[in-house]
């Protein structure tokens, strides 16, 4: 009997204590939203707050450690060009979030001085980093190419304007005998003001198995205004070249270009005319020229 009464007179003192109201504080988390788009908030966008607060003891009970937890915003929209907030004066819009739990007294610090920079957005090439490696007769067939190959980078314009391309982080493929399609990210910024758009790009890595071939080419002669009648030995060169299997049966002799100078005989007195290639297809990989120096005999 005594022990129910004991349990009964402690259940109604906590009933009754729990009803009056109490005053505490605790650290919340403030968050700015809404920053002028034209403006770079050169601090952490969440920042720490004191918050003395009124409530009864059941709110105090059951909401504190929720509170603790809760990220209270704080609208920018309408500070204007002012680098000052008052937090003193966004006491009742902490207390609409609250929803009547509990009620916010006094805050710490009472106003935020802000650090604006102003803002810069500017589109650079996305280079793609890493290691590629492929099996035996296999090869890239055409570039590789990056979706998107640019991204837009914003931030405060002292920053930006010194970036002139974004670096994705390492890509290593090795022994690779199909292509490849694949995410990458970009290296995160070293500034956390400073971002690019997107952080993530697709790279699609065309790769395909080769055979060799051989093409017999016929030799074209510069820088003879004079007209000579010159007598290359031979006329034509031998190349061999690598080849997509899928696109072997695309190589034609007017796809290259090779020449030999007269200007190293008239003006350099050399007795071989180097050859040089000035045109090749773009999906082929030149392996060797055959012969690489020509004889010529000039009749005057």
């Amino acid at each position: 009997m005594f022990i129910s009464c004991l349990l009964i007179a402690v259940f109604t003192w906590l009933i009754v204590a729990l009803s009056q109201k109490y005053s505490y504080q605790i650290n919340a988390k403030l968050e700015f939203v809404n920053i002028p788009q034209d403006r770079i908030l050169n601090i952490d966008p969440v920042v720490e707050a004191k918050l003395k607060l009124e409530g009864t003891g059941w709110a105090l009970l059951f909401s504190k450690l929720n509170l603790e937890k809760k990220l209270l915003k704080v609208d920018l929209k309408n500070l204007g060009n002012s680098n000052t907030l008052s937090l003193k004066k966004n006491i009742d819009a902490f207390n609409l979030q609250l929803m009547g739990r509990q009620k916010i007294i006094s805050v710490n610090p009472e106003q935020i001085s802000f650090d604006f920079s102003s803002r810069m957005v500017k589109k650079v090439p996305v280079r793609l980093q890493g290691i590629l490696s492929y099996q035996k007769q296999y090869h890239l067939s055409s570039p590789i190419l990056l979706f998107p190959d640019s991204v837009v980078v914003n931030g405060p314009i002292d920053q930006v304007e010194k970036i002139n391309e974004w670096k994705t982080v390492s890509l290593n493929l090795s022994e690779m005998d199909d292509s490849v399609m694949s995410k990458v990210k970009l290296m995160p910024s070293v500034n956390p003001s400073v971002r690019p758009i997107p952080d993530i790009i697709s790279v699609s890595i065309p790769v395909e198995r080769f055979t060799e071939g051989n093409i017999e080419l016929l030799l074209t002669m510069i820088n003879n205004q004079e007209k000579f009648e010159v007598n290359l030995l031979p006329p034509k060169i031998k190349v061999k070249y690598f080849c997509p299997v899928s696109r072997f049966h695309e190589v034609q002799p007017d796809m290259f270009e090779v020449i030999v100078d007269l200007n190293e005989w008239k003006k350099q007195g050399r007795e071989k005319l180097m050859v040089k290639m000035l045109r090749s297809p773009d999906f082929i990989r030149i392996v060797s020229i055959y012969p690489t120096s020509i004889d010529f005999i000039v009749n005057k």
